[in-house]
C-alpha cells in the first residue's frame, strides 16, 4: 500500500458536503472566553466544571478522566479525522494529518526496542500498531522505507537523539512529497513554510545541545526551491542573534528578530507556530474546496495541544500566566 500517488484536484462541488460538515464542527472550537475560564480554574474540580461548559465536556464523564486527557482528546481528533476520511472525495486530508501522528508512534516503538536492546536492521513495522491504523491494514510502503532510514541512522550514531531527529526528517519528507503530488498551491506553500520552520527549530536545538555539524544532513529535509542545506549550515555557524539577516530573504527574519530582541528565546516554538497559524488566514478566504477542511484540521490539532497544556498545567499546580504564555492563539 502507498500513501503517495499522483492526485488530481476534484471538482469543488465534491467538497461541498464536507465543507458544510467542517463549518459545523468549527463551532466546537473554543473562543477567547472559554480559554480564560479554563485558565482561571484554581482546582482540578473547578477545571472539570469549566470543561463541562465547553464542547469538550461530553468527552469527560468524571473528574478522574482529566488524568487521561491526552488519550481522550487524541481519540476526539482521531474520530473527527476518520469521519473526514469517510466524507472526502479522496484521502489527502486523512494521509496528511495522519503522517505526523503515526511517526510519533513509530518513534515511541523504536525507542522501546532500543530499551529492550532489540532494535536492529531486521526490525519491521509489520504488525506494529500505528496511531491511526488498525492491525489488519497494510503498513504504507513509505513508512517501511522511512523506518529503515531511521534505524540505519540510529545504528550509525548509536544514540536516542538520532531517532528523534531522523523521525522528524522522515515526517517532513513525506509531508512535502504528499503536498507536491497534490498540486494545490496554498497547501504546497503552507507545507513548505511548515517544513522550513521546523528545520530552523531543529538547527536551533542542534546548536543549543552543542551537537556536531555532521548531524545536520541526517536531521534537515531541504525543500525544493527553498532554503538550501548550505544555508542551514551557515546558520549553525552563526550566532542565533544574527539569524535575522540571513533569514530575511526567505520571509522568516522578523520571527527571529522579535524573539531575540526581547531575549525570549524560550518562546521560539510559539513564535513559529503563531506564524503558521496566521498563514492559515489565506485558507479561510476559500469558501469551497479542500482548503476549509485542511485549515480546520490544523486548528483542531493546535486546540487539542492547548487543552492538554492547560489541563496538565493546572493539575500540576502551574500558575495560569505560565500556562497562557505557552498557549497558541487560534485567531485565524
Amino acid at each position: 500500500m502507498r500513501i503517495l500517488s499522483e492526485s488530481t484536484i476534484e471538482d469543488e462541488s465534491q467538497w461541498a458536503f464536507l465543507t458544510s460538515y467542517v463549518r459545523a464542527f468549527e463551532k466546537m472550537l473554543l473562543n477567547e472566553d472559554d480559554y480564560e475560564k479554563l485558565l482561571a480554574s484554581n482546582t482540578p474540580d473547578e477545571l472539570f466544571k469549566n470543561i463541562e461548559g465547553t464542547s469538550y465536556g461530553k468527552y469527560f464523564s468524571n473528574l478522574q478522566e482529566l488524568q487521561k486527557a491526552d488519550e481522550l482528546l487524541e481519540n476526539v481528533y482521531k474520530t473527527i479525522l476518520l469521519d473526514i476520511k469517510r466524507l472526502s472525495p479522496q484521502n489527502f486530508i486523512f494521509n496528511y494529518f495522519s503522517i505526523q501522528k503515526d511517526f510519533v508512534k513509530i518513534r515511541r516503538t523504536l525507542k522501546e526496542k532500543v530499551k529492550e536492546d532489540s532494535l536492529d536492521e531486521n526490525f519491521s513495522l509489520e504488525g506494529s500498531p500505528l496511531w491511526i491504523m488498525m492491525d489488519e491494514i497494510e503498513v504504507p510502503t513509505e513508512y517501511i522505507n522511512a523506518t529503515k532510514e531511521i534505524i540505519s541512522t540510529f545504528l550509525t550514531e548509536n544514540n536516542l537523539q538520532a531517532i528523534d531527529f531522523s523521525c522528524d526528517k522522515e515526517t517532513l519528507r513525506l509531508l512535502f512529497r504528499l503536498a507536491e503530488t497534490y498540486k494545490n498551491k496554498l497547501i504546497y506553500d503552507f507545507t513548505k513554510s511548515f517544513i522550513e520552520l521546523k528545520n530552523l527549530l531543529a538547527i536551533y536545538r542542534i546548536k543549543s545541545m552543542y551537537l556536531k555539524e555532521e548531524i545536520i544532513n541526517k536531521t534537515i529535509f531541504p525543500c525544493k526551491e527553498g532554503i538550501e542545506i548550505e544555508t542551514y549550515r551557515k546558520l549553525y555557524d552563526t550566532q542565533i542573534g544574527e539569524w535575522e539577516n540571513i533569514l530575511k530573504p526567505f520571509g522568516y527574519g522578523e520571527i527571529f528578530a522579535e524573539v531575540f530582541e526581547k531575549k525570549e528565546t524560550y518562546k521560539i516554538e510559539k513564535k513559529v507556530d503563531q506564524y503558521l497559524l496566521e498563514n492559515l488566514s489565506r485558507f479561510r478566504k476559500v469558501s469551497l474546496g479542500i482548503e476549509p477542511t485542511f485549515c480546520f484540521m490544523f486548528l483542531l490539532n493546535t486546540e487539542i495541544q492547548n487543552l492538554n497544556l492547560i489541563i496538565t498545567g493546572i493539575l500540576n499546580g502551574l500558575p495560569s500566566n505560565i500556562i497562557k504564555e505557552r498557549q497558541r492563539l487560534l485567531n485565524v
